[in-house]
């Protein structure tokens, strides 16, 4: 398959690649193989993946997972050429995750990719995919350490997202019956989240970013997330404060401001609810 690929990031935990496609949109690659564990984002266009007997549709809003040595077939069917950013992980970082994080997170992803998997994403994996390819494409801002990081609590969300196969089957079928252009107009709706999470954003403003009507909008990005525009924006501010109180000593009432919310009532209140614990005591933890 020809594609253009470029090294993002590369350090002892693996490599972070960004992959455009410039094949013809007809017919189908020959055989290829995964060389390395690797979980892949797409961020515009879709393709077709074929393993086996299964086939799937890849696009924004699902992750692909594979094993090292999957061997698959590739088609592409529409005149947008797909982009993701593939994060590739070395054998000996693979076996110091099935050895270190036990039966939560990294050993979950490893016994559920067999030989791969195909799952949605949610609002914290989309913000942090956003958040590593921010910092690896800084040359003045660039740090090794604060991408390894980045990438860790993305292994850590992709184990979470494990824990909810129902959600995923539902998605599955919703998301077989989106046309081309619905899915371009809801890559841009959410990047444009991801991106402004920090400002108060309307409806209209998303909408209109996204060159589709208000009314239309709204129940498509129910239909395709589970989640209503206003509950997918309060997930990435909760994920982005997460990681500062990780990260960071910042004072958790500047934690809460730097993250787009405009009351420390309410922010307490809604991180406490979907983290189940005070963000004092996350910290701590």
């Amino acid at each position: 398959m020809q594609a253009l690929i470029k090294l993002l990031h590369q350090s002892p935990m693996g490599q972070i690649l960004d992959f455009k496609c410039l094949s013809a949109c007809e017919g189908r690659s020959s055989s290829e193989y995964t060389r390395r564990f690797s979980i892949s984002f797409t961020r515009r266009g879709s393709f077709g993946y074929h393993a086996g007997r299964r086939s799937y549709d890849i696009h924004s809003g699902v992750m692909l997972m594979e094993r090292a040595g999957c061997e698959y077939t590739v088609s592409h069917r529409c005149a947008v050429k797909d982009e993701c950013t593939i994060f590739e992980f070395t054998d000996e970082f693979v076996e110091e995750m099935r050895e270190s994080w036990g039966s939560s997170g990294g050993q979950s992803i490893l016994s559920a990719v067999r030989p791969l998997a195909v799952l949605p994403t949610t609002p914290g994996l989309e913000f942090l995919h956003a958040a590593i390819r921010d910092a690896a494409q800084r040359p003045l801002w660039r740090s090794p350490l604060k991408t390894d990081a980045l990438v860790l609590s993305l292994l850590q969300e992709v184990g979470q997202a494990f824990g909810d196969q129902r959600r995923c089957n539902q998605l599955r079928s919703r998301r077989e019956r989106l046309r081309d252009h619905q899915l371009e107009a809801l890559d841009r709706a959410k990047q444009f989240i991801v991106a402004n999470f920090r400002h108060e954003l309307s409806l209209a403003e998303i909408a209109r970013h996204s060159y589709i009507s208000v009314f239309h909008f709204s129940r498509l990005f129910k239909q395709f997330t589970s989640l209503s525009p206003y509950q997918f924006l309060i997930d990435v501010r909760l994920k982005h404060a997460a990681l500062l109180l990780r990260h960071t000593s910042l004072p958790i009432t500047q934690i809460c401001f730097d993250s787009g919310f405009n009351s420390f009532e309410h922010f307490i209140l809604t991180f406490n609810k979907h983290y189940g614990r005070s963000p004092s005591k996350y910290r701590r933890q």
